[in-house]
């Protein structure tokens, strides 16, 4: 199908200037009765905006209690219930001293910006019932100019406070590897909670040093919202398949859905096809072949294209997905890649099979026997990288769906069951490492090394601010346990029951190479807009785990043997 041509909307632009004299609670700045309203207010004073506030993450501004908010309410006529008006907004503390604040509404998009900075936005449905005093027609939007950047990929996100990392799509061409992920916005809850999720991308050659090409695919109409996909080649070219989620809030009938695809001619900039497979899956995920084709698994079941996209089934069982597989892995996002002899698979959030064959019709369970190489991360994806390395990227939430990016390095056993480590180059560098006696206080971020002796129990507890954070191996039972309670269940413990249960941290079995002494490191990650920390742990060099605590800031943390010593050191900001 088509895209259908771009709807005609009741577009404005507006401007509004902040001064001494209007900067104060329940200011009005700007109102257009039936348009919108420009307003400031004081934050937490409305027990009905406190929803709100929590959504664009307000708590983690930089003033605290007293702080005064800029806010604009679009008004809307929507055919969708519940969707008559849309409220954007930003702390003041977070504008930098800007004066001069521009309000646009491009139908796809309702924009707050200081300076010519986006500051906000969030992807209406509907128009005014009003007639905009400034209706003037608003230019396509603009891929940013590519940044260059040293900061540490694992656990980024970008700067605003509602910014977050959604699903991650990876891929290696052309001797870089590329992250596309769903930019998101509110945990998931723009456009009335129904995503309005867009493709940003990021690419590197070494993980130390990186391109952001910010936003690539952004949301051009209305009815679109993307779902995830993976990149490819076609042509010669670098492209990336994605899903279309119009049937999440909006009827099937006269509107593009199931897949779509959009290329690069020079790996920064990307067109999209403007065509849907409507018969596809959503989320697909294409992979090109050694003969020219390629394949994608919709619904679980390899289909394979002689000519793009003509995909036609060529296995006759699909992978396990729902009630039929171990973990209710859906069959949306699987992630392939070939490794010593095997096919791999990553489905969703829990699931992932092993196979001597694509059509996976004959495949080992490792989730449902508790092997995966799940750590906390959401929704990996795999790619290979130089000298077969094989580097995966997913998402940690953040206090809800979408958080910040997590990167990681697999691991090869002879047996054919994948570790999983800290990739080097993308963490934090560490600074005045030295040895401790049992406890140490810190302040803020902190990396800690232990040497574990076989055979013994280890534990650790940081306390501070919030609920203790408890870190223990019990070699016996070959069980780590990141947590706030002493027990917490596995995924495969949890089987298909884990989207129903809350775990207060995260476990896992089957640890490997700790029959000799071994290394356990952790970092303790904070940030401002995170409210809380990130604990990242890597066991033996060959196994890791990695936990969002919200509203945990530690300040100590102690070993539970007395005559237990490690190393401490500063994360290098």
């Amino acid at each position: 199908m088509q895209f259908p041509p771009l709807k005609k909307h009741k577009t404005f632009s507006n401007t509004v200037f902040l001064t001494e004299k209007n900067c104060f609670d329940g200011s009005i700045l700007a109102d257009e009765p039936g348009v919108f309203r420009c307003l400031i207010r004081k934050i937490g004073n409305d027990p009905d905006l406190l929803e709100f506030e929590r959504k664009q993450n307000y708590a983690a501004r930089r003033t605290g209690a007293d702080d005064l908010a800029l806010e604009v309410i679009l008004e809307l006529n929507s055919e969708l219930p519940s969707c008559n008006s849309m409220r954007i907004g930003i702390p003041l503390s977070e504008t930098d001293g800007a004066q001069k604040f521009t309000i646009i509404y491009s139908g796809a998009k309702f924009r707050l910006l200081a300076n010519d900075t986006l500051l906000d936005e969030d992807y209406p449905f509907g128009d005014p019932p009003g007639t905009p005093e400034n209706h003037c027609d608003i230019p396509a939007e603009k891929q940013p100019e590519p940044q260059y950047r040293t900061t540490p990929l694992h656990c980024w996100s970008p700067d605003r406070l509602n910014e977050w990392v959604g699903d991650v799509s990876v891929g290696f061409f052309n001797d870089e590897y590329h992250i596309f992920y769903l930019y998101d916005r509110r945990h998931h809850k723009s456009k009335f909670g129904h995503g309005g999720h867009q493709w940003a991308h990021i690419t590197t050659k070494d993980f130390k040093t990186w391109r952001d090409d910010g936003l690539i695919l952004p949301c051009e109409a209305q009815w679109q919202t993307f779902g995830t996909g993976t990149p490819f080649l076609l042509d010669g070219k670098l492209a990336l398949a994605y899903g279309l989620h119009t049937e999440r809030f909006l009827p099937a009938v006269g509107t593009p859905r199931g897949m779509t695809w959009a290329i690069s001619e020079d790996g920064i900039h990307f067109t999209p096809s403007r065509i849907s497979v409507e018969e596809m899956t959503e989320n697909p995920s294409i992979y090109n072949q050694p003969d020219g084709s390629w394949i994608v698994y919709d619904h679980g079941l390899l289909c394979r294209a002689e000519k793009w996209c003509d995909f036609k089934k060529v296995a006759k069982k699909p992978i396990p997905c729902g009630t039929n597989s171990a973990l209710l892995n859906s069959y949306e996002c699987p992630s392939l890649f070939e490794w010593g002899g095997y096919y791999f698979m990553l489905v969703g959030f829990t699931g992932m099979y092993r196979s001597k064959s694509l059509s996976f019709e004959t495949f080992d369970d490792l989730s449902g026997n508790g092997v995966d190489i799940y750590d906390g991360l959401k929704v990996p994806m795999v790619a290979p990288f130089k000298n077969n390395r094989m580097i995966l990227s997913g998402w940690l939430g953040i206090t809800g769906w979408g958080g910040v990016l997590g990167i990681r390095e697999l691991v090869w056993f002879d047996d054919a069951i994948p570790g999983i480590r800290w990739l080097e180059e993308a963490m934090p560098e560490i600074s005045d490492l030295q040895e401790v006696s049992a406890s140490v206080t810190f302040s803020g971020e902190h990396y800690f090394e232990f040497t574990v002796q076989p055979e013994k129990t280890f534990s650790v507890t940081m306390e501070g601010v919030g609920k203790k954070i408890l870190f223990s191996i019990d070699p016996k039972r070959k069980r780590a346990t990141l947590s706030t309670e002493k027990e917490c269940p596995t995924l495969c413990e949890l089987g298909k029951n884990w989207r129903k249960i809350s775990a207060p941290g995260f476990a896992l079995d089957h640890l490997r190479n700790i029959e000799t002494p071994y290394k356990v490191r952790m970092m303790i990650r904070n940030e401002r807009k995170w409210n809380g920390c990130i604990v990242d742990v890597e066991i033996a060099g060959c196994r890791t785990l990695i936990h969002y605590f919200e509203g945990s800031h530690p300040t100590s943390c102690k070993v539970e043997d007395s005559d237990c010593r490690f190393h401490s050191g500063k994360i290098v900001k």
